[in-house]
């Protein structure tokens, strides 16, 4: 059996200064961890204006981070948004290619449609996000 681990960048508690530096350091301790036990695949995804949930709104990049400091995890980018206003196809597929070659090829790659407080951030019409 595989087993991957699933990270959205959150952590409870009260925002002191430096607290996003040190979650996204222990995102990368526990990535490597990962790598070091056997896991699968490092999946991230992509969520924007919500702060109190996840404090993932680039995950290629904490992608490619991470990728510099693990071996042989795959690396899961889960959920980039898909609608146009959010994120351009040809930006998607430029990015991904780009984090598939700096990891040396373990990148797994899947798109997803958001949820309605993003597309009203980002001015996506709900009934064209399917599209």
């Amino acid at each position: 059996m595989i087993l991957d681990m699933f990270s959205e960048l959150q952590r409870p508690g009260a925002r002191v200064p430096g607290f996003e530096q040190q979650l996204y350091a222990d995102c990368v301790e526990q990535a490597v961890l990962a790598d070091e036990s056997g896991f699968g695949c490092w999946w991230a995804v992509e969520h924007h204006g919500s702060p109190e949930f996840s404090y993932s709104a680039a995950p290629d990049m904490m992608l490619a981070v991470i990728s510099q400091h693990t071996q042989r995890i795959r690396l899961g980018h889960s959920g980039v948004l898909a609608p146009f206003a959010i994120n351009h196809p040809l930006r998607v597929a430029e990015r991904a290619a780009f984090l598939d070659n700096v990891s040396g090829g373990r990148l797994e790659l899947g798109l997803a449609r958001s949820v309605p407080h993003e597309w009203e951030t980002f001015g996506s019409d709900a009934d064209s996000t399917r599209e």
